[in-house]
């Protein structure tokens, strides 16, 4: 039987198509939402006593809230000890209620806000908490929330919630022929002014830039590698005309294409640099498109939930005829099997906020669902007059997709009144119950109608930006399952290839660079007085950091002819790292002195090309100390680091600390290679590691490796880019091991440890698994002391 009461007060099939054709003619708005604020309390408990962190953020669309007021009883059989918040809201306590108020909100938020009480009911395992919330100004109301409990005989959650950006960029690619064309839609979210937004392209490798075009207050430029769209200001929740460029594909042979897109701006407000950043920047996630398929390409953003098996990546849709398919694509792989994960694609067949169950700003009408941990689906309609939602009889399937990080639903149109136009909200949800409040929801929504009605079954992706905020640090603790997985099938560790180049002391207490076959270990070349090497892509050449005999410079070998050339232009740069293109590098320098105050200090520049900078041309290229180098967000402060990898993604991971805001948060922090004073104004780092003696060495499709102390003696770490799927490699606690360095398949990693008591090099699995040894070095202490240890050095795998 249907339940569909609310489609039976609606009006005819006939009408309701030519009102949803209608509406999707018109131009996208963006949603209002109920109540005009996000909120969430975050209990966590230790020792006898219970904190409460409050987050509270101003609405998508930026409503200005005034007068807001947080009242929260505290839960029984507890006792109130303090409550702290930002300079701009005040804690009272009645007796009863702890309230927070604040007559505007800084930045559009409060951030900074908690209170603790002390368990009295010692007999008490779980607590509830709920907020009566008050506002004033534009939308003035009041909203009571639900209840959050904390059950103490579980462990906290070692996460929080990334802060929203300013600037909401929804890009989109729409593939025709063999043409590309992106466009991006950025929005002010917050209630004030944004300033001097630039945001930066790169053009795909192996397209050919044909066009762009902006709306009147933008401008756009391209520059050979990078389209750039600049405006002065950026008006406050005002869905901006797409910002547009067009690549041929034409010759392209590679089965996708990839772009992300860079923007920064400047804040203005008088709490500007004193409680929000000055600037602000955003990076978004990975833009694939597949080239000479018709399809189209929309961004949201990820890494806003704490476990990567079930933040959503993207969503895609494929019209079947008869039904169509919803896919759900995650960071991570849904696993393990039993994993309490659901999915769920709520459908709005007319795009009215009116009707229907409001969920983020859509009037929803059908529920389709998936549990992962019993692999059934099903779907449910909503009841208006019951106020809930009802399953029914048409049946709906869903699966897992093969390669363990996707759900497919497929879902009849029949099921959903036959309605092929319609808007949606998705979400996922895991019901892990082994911490002691729940974990948060997952959304994805666009505010693009989907619209099969005239469908030659080609497919719809969404795909999604990483958030700039905290990273996404991942717990792969029990019943959470870690990210990291191989990109390419494993082979027997007879069968691998390639040769790996490492540093070795010599008898005059410097270092030559030995490359060996893999994976027997037969040398097959030797660079005299030469360190930290890094291999280009394709094997066939490798930079090298060339020290003593009166050499002091980075170098370029060529394993074609044996010859050498000249790379860089210090001698005391180190640690070159090639683009994933070879084309370029990057590298450090501990001795330089940049700034006011005469000081030497670690900095990082990236070069325009593989030839010293005097030789280049171009201003930006040629004086490096003054555009090279990488500077953090409004080139206010020092970004101080060492160590570089430069990423596939187009990023610098670096050893460092977060110096430009004069604090010692430090571990491995990420920037876009764009960083520089000679191509944009800078970005604000993120930490994707927390430990001061992380030291990252390798990077290939997602993945960076790194050695760490974390575990009390030097091991070899893999961890994802945003952060998460932090894996022990070597896991031998009774050895010294590290420098990993990843094949150029990317299924293994290779790694040095003295752990048989002689140093030799041992590989195992990327995904994880048992260490074997390939082959010992040449000497059993083959290393310098001091500043010339082991942890000064880096190996490099190339075919």
């Amino acid at each position: 039987m249907f339940f569909l009461t609310t489609l039976s007060r609606k009006s005819s099939r006939l009408m309701l198509l030519a009102f949803v054709t209608l509406l999707l003619a018109m131009p996208s708005k963006v949603q209002a939402q109920w109540p005009p604020f996000s909120f969430r309390m975050i209990p966590t408990h230790e020792e006898g006593k219970i904190t409460y962190d409050l987050i509270f953020r101003d609405q998508i669309d930026g409503k200005a809230l005034q007068d807001v007021v947080i009242n929260i009883p505290i839960p029984e059989g507890t006792r109130f000890l303090e409550g702290t918040a930002q300079s701009s809201t005040s804690v009272t306590f009645n007796g009863n209620e702890v309230s927070f108020f604040t007559t505007t909100l800084p930045g559009g938020r409060i951030n900074t806000a908690s209170f603790t009480v002390e368990i009295v009911d010692t007999t008490q395992t779980e607590f509830k908490a709920h907020a009566w919330i008050a506002w004033k100004g534009d939308e003035p109301g009041d909203y009571l929330t639900n209840d959050y409990s904390i059950d103490i005989t579980k462990k906290n959650l070692d996460w929080r919630e990334p802060d929203n950006s300013r600037l909401r960029l929804r890009t989109e690619a729409i593939v025709k022929d063999s043409t590309i064309t992106y466009n991006l839609f950025p929005y002010n979210t917050s209630a004030r002014r944004m300033w001097d937004l630039e945001i930066k392209v790169p053009v795909p490798q192996g397209t050919t830039f044909l066009s762009s075009e902006a709306p009147a207050n933008f401008s756009t430029t391209f520059d050979g590698r990078e389209v750039t769209f600049f405006t002065i200001e950026l008006p406050l929740q005002v869905e901006t005309p797409p910002l547009s460029f067009t690549v041929s594909t034409e010759g392209v042979t590679d089965p996708a294409v990839v772009t992300r897109a860079w923007a920064t701006w400047k804040n203005s407000s008088r709490q500007a640099a004193r409680l929000i950043d000055a600037q602000g920047n955003l990076v978004t996630g990975d833009i694939v498109v597949q080239p000479n398929l018709p399809h189209k390409v929309s961004s949201d953003i990820i890494g806003d939930v704490p476990f990567s098996n079930y933040d959503i990546r993207s969503i895609a849709f494929q019209d079947r005829g008869d039904s169509f398919d919803v896919v759900f694509y995650t960071v991570g792989q849904l696993c393990p099997t039993d994993a309490l994960l659901n999915f769920e694609f709520y459908i709005d067949t007319d795009c009215n906020t009116d009707t229907g169950q409001s969920s983020l700003g859509r009037g929803v009408e059908y529920q389709a669902r998936y549990r992962a941990d019993l692999e059934r689906a099903d779907i449910r309609a909503w009841d208006l007059e019951e106020g809930k939602y009802n399953r029914y009889e048409p049946l709906i399937t869903g699966e897992k997709v093969e390669g363990g990080n996707a759900i497919r639903l497929s879902i009849p149109y029949e099921a959903i009144g036959n309605s092929r136009q319609f808007c949606w909200v998705a979400s996922a949800r895991n019901r892990a119950d082994e911490f002691s409040s729940s974990l948060p929801r997952d959304y994805a929504y666009t505010n693009t109608a989907i619209d099969f009605s005239t469908s030659t079954q080609t497919s719809t992706a969404l795909s999604m930006t990483i958030n700039p905020g905290v990273p996404n640090l991942v717990n792969t603790g029990e019943g959470i399952c870690s990210q990291v997985q191989t990109t390419a099938p494993l082979v027997e560790v007879g069968q691998l290839s390639g040769k790996i180049a490492i540093p070795l002391y010599n008898d005059s207490n410097l270092y030559d660079v030995h490359v060996f076959s893999v994976p027997d270990g037969q040398e097959i070349a030797k660079i005299e007085n030469a360190r930290q090497p890094n291999l280009r892509f394709d094997g066939q050449k490798m930079l090298v950091n060339r020290q003593g005999r009166g050499v002091e410079d980075l170098h370029e070998y060529n394993f074609a002819d044996g010859t050498q050339q000249q790379a860089g232009n210090g001698p005391q740069d180190s640690y070159p790292f090639y683009d994933r293109d070879g084309n370029r590098l990057v590298f450090g320098n501990p001795e330089l002195v940049i700034g006011a105050d005469g000081e030497r200090h670690p900095f990082i520049f990236v070069q325009c090309g593989l030839k010293p900078p005097y030789l280049e041309t171009e201003e930006r290229c040629k004086s490096l100390t003054t555009f090279g180098v990488l500077v953090p967000a409004g080139q206010t402060g020092d970004l101080q680091g060492s160590n570089p990898v430069w990423t596939d993604d187009d990023r610098i991971a670096f050893k460092g600390c977060d110096s430009w805001v004069g604090s010692r948060q430090c571990g491995i922090y990420i920037v876009p290679s764009t960083s520089t004073k000679g191509f944009s104004n800078g970005f604000i780092p993120n930490r994707i590691t927390i430990g001061s003696n992380d030291i990252p060495s390798d990077t290939t499709a997602g993945f960076l490796t790194f050695t760490s102390q974390r575990d009390g003696d030097w091991e070899a770490y893999v961890v994802n880019l945003d952060g998460s799927g932090l894996r022990n490699l070597s896991n031998s606690p009774t050895s010294s091991d590290g420098l990993p360095t990843i094949s150029p398949d990317g299924g293994w990693v290779a790694f040095l440890s003295d752990r048989d008591g002689w140093w030799a090099v041992w590989v195992t699995p990327l995904a994880g698994g048992e260490a074997t040894k390939l082959f010992d070095l040449p000497d059993s202490t083959p290393w310098g002391a001091a500043g010339d240890d082991w942890m000064t050095e880096r190996i490099s795998w190339a075919p």
